[in-house]
């Protein structure tokens, strides 16, 4: 099983264990316009998660909040708008 990352925005992800972690994959503009030929819900930010990607939500939001207060971080300061 892989782990699952919160998508705080600008290719940035909080892992289980607090920790920001950096995308796993760049994708070059060649490389997303090439994969929205087939896919036009195609996501980068998603698709280059280090882990299963969770995108927050009212249920799973206390369980981030936790992660993130566990590390010393508020979740709303890691948060970006997508």
């Amino acid at each position: 099983m892989i782990a699952p990352v919160l998508v705080l925005g600008g290719f940035r992800y909080l892992s289980v264990d607090g920790t920001i972690l950096q995308p796993d994959r760049v994708f070059s503009d060649a490389d997303i316009a090439a994969q929205r030929v087939f896919d036009s819900d195609f996501d980068p930010e998603i698709e280059s998660a280090p882990g299963d990607p969770e995108i927050i939500n009212p249920r799973r939001r206390p369980y981030w909040e936790a992660v993130a207060q566990r590390a010393g971080y508020q979740l709303d300061d890691l948060l970006t708008t997508r």
